[in-house]
């Protein structure tokens, strides 16, 4: 009868979403399983790219193997590759949008292989080398480390709209740790074979891991059904801007200038980190320890947004600032080796947690569509902090015969104002 008939289809329907449940269960799973090893991929190769950052192990070889190199010119090749890092960024997600990230990946691992080969084949000429210098490790790899830090994040990123910081914060751990994990063994194998084997050595791994890598950097299909973000992310985002409509906004200038002050106090610091250390009594190496908390921040700070939102985070970054600049003025003007390390520690959490931050807000103030040229056009933030951080520290501690307690008050000073400007930070 009619009765009859109705629990047939009430049995069918239920069927069909029974088997809609398991279908969509089946797919999260996969999903689940292949997003995560798209981090661990993500971070392997995010370590390598942190080779450009331990320029602070490279530079006291290279000084002995040109004398006449001053502090200034051995300074001015890291503020050439924090700027063709920069570049490389926003070109990279340019080709991205026009190719594949996969396509970007590549041509990453193109330009690193060619920047790193071509520093093992220095002149013997201090000024011919110095040019190539630059033009190999400062331009090269430089563009290639820009070209590949966007790719990463952005494409592995996209997959984790519901733990985005937390993804973020695990691939930047890679980058931070990177720093730590070959400046060491660059340090340990430079009395041993040599910078120019050591160079190619690099360009080969570095250059094999980035295409190796490259296709578990696409992101993610339009059909792909992915988790929604948490509200805190949600509340932040209204809609999609274009990298123009960006930049208009006086809200991303506010932030811009926010994380310039915290990446120029940073890197007062980190571009000699080794010769700080050493200066005040303790093991070169030590100064390296900046990068294993600049990296381990990363994780702890991505999570933090996302539960309790970028305004209340931001604030506790620019209290780790001020309390770092209180320690290494402290330190430099007692002379006390542990406060300077304690300071230089803090200052790595600083400068890991404002790159976290930064890559997590512009996706949440500005949406995805546009995220990794827009990520890009923030990270250019580097551009004049390579030029304040390095050139001023260098100054500083020429005008001061060698002493760094004058840079110290610098860092000191960049917090203070630091911290006004993050109370005016707002979404757009």
């Amino acid at each position: 009868g009619e009765g009859g008939y109705d629990r047939v289809k009430l049995n069918c329907v239920q069927n069909d979403v029974q088997q809609k449940r398991k279908r969509e269960d089946k797919m999260y799973s996969n999903v689940e399983r292949t997003r995560w090893l798209r981090v661990a991929v993500g971070t392997v190769m995010m370590l390598c790219l942190g080779t450009l950052y331990a320029w602070s192990i490279f530079r006291a070889p290279f000084g002995a193997l040109y004398p006449s190199w001053t502090t200034a010119d051995l300074s001015m090749n890291f503020t050439i590759s924090m700027v063709c890092y920069s570049a490389g960024g926003f070109l990279g997600g340019k080709l991205s949008k026009k190719t594949s990230n996969t396509v970007t990946a590549l041509a990453a691992a193109v330009l690193i292989f060619a920047g790193f080969l071509g520093v093992s084949w220095l002149s013997a000429d201090p000024e011919t080398a110095k040019v190539q210098l630059y033009l190999f490790y400062g331009v090269l790899s430089g563009l290639g480390t820009g070209f590949g830090y966007n790719t990463i994040v952005s494409g592995v990123g996209g997959w984790f709209p519901d733990k985005n910081g937390l993804a973020t914060g695990v691939l930047l751990t890679g980058f931070g740790l990177g720093t730590m994990l070959i400046g060491q063994l660059a340090d340990a194998l430079i009395p041993v074979v040599g910078l120019p084997t050591l160079f190619r050595a690099f360009a080969v791994v570095i250059a094999v891991v980035l295409a190796l890598g490259s296709p578990m950097v696409r992101l993610p299909g339009a059909g792909t059904v992915l988790p929604p973000p948490p509200a805190t992310a949600q509340v932040e985002g209204q809609r999609d801007y274009t990298s123009g409509e960006m930049i208009r906004r006086p809200a991303f200038w506010l932030f811009f200038l926010w994380n310039m002050l915290m990446c120029a106090s940073g890197l007062l610091v980190i571009n000699s980190a080794a010769e700080i250390a050493a200066y005040y009594g303790a093991a070169a190496v030590l100064g390296l320890l900046l990068s294993v908390f600049n990296g381990l921040s990363r994780i702890p700070f991505g999570v933090l947004v996302d539960k309790f939102g970028r305004r209340k985070v931001m604030l506790l970054a620019n209290g780790f600032l001020l309390l770092s600049g209180g320690l290494l003025v402290l330190g430099g003007l007692g002379r006390s080796a542990a406060l300077v390390l304690a300071g230089m520690l803090i200052m790595g959490v600083c400068y890991g947690n404002s790159v976290t931050i930064g890559t997590l807000v512009i996706r949440q103030f500005y949406g995805s569509a546009h995220y990794a040229t827009n990520l890009a056009i923030v990270n250019c933030c580097a551009i004049p902090a390579s030029f304040i951080g390095p050139l001023i520290a260098s100054a500083l501690q020429t005008a001061s015969g060698g002493d760094y307690t004058t840079t110290f008050l610098c860092v000191l000073a960049f917090a203070a104002v630091d911290l006004l400007v993050g109370f005016w930070v707002k979404k757009p």
